[in-house]
């Protein structure tokens, strides 16, 4: 059978193509990104909880959760665009070397 060294069980069932030391790494950057969002979100929500007067607070709490939904659409937007003018990339690369004759993407 043909198949890819990582994907490939040997015959006395050890699995080929482990966890490495680069991708332990990304798990403690992960775990460390988790941690420092949690005290972020936390201070976030007390400035906002603190710093509005009492008959606001309700407000405070609503611009604070705001922020999330505002971040989450300005990411999306980012996201669709990048994936957007990469693909028009591409495909313009593709189209330059197909006229040039060199029949390489």
């Amino acid at each position: 059978m043909d198949m890819e060294p990582a994907l490939r069980l040997v015959e006395e069932g050890e699995v080929v193509g482990g966890m490495g030391d680069r991708e332990l790494r990304v798990i403690y950057h992960y775990v460390l990104y988790g941690i420092s969002d949690a005290f972020a979100v936390v201070g976030l929500q007390e400035f906002f909880y603190d710093q509005v007067p009492d008959g606001l607070r309700s407000l405070g709490v609503a611009l604070f959760l705001s922020i999330f939904g505002i971040g989450s659409f300005i990411s999306t937007f980012l996201v669709t665009v990048i994936d957007k003018l990469l693909i028009y990339l591409c495909i313009a690369r593709a189209f330059r070397y197909k006229r040039k004759g060199n029949g390489a993407v």
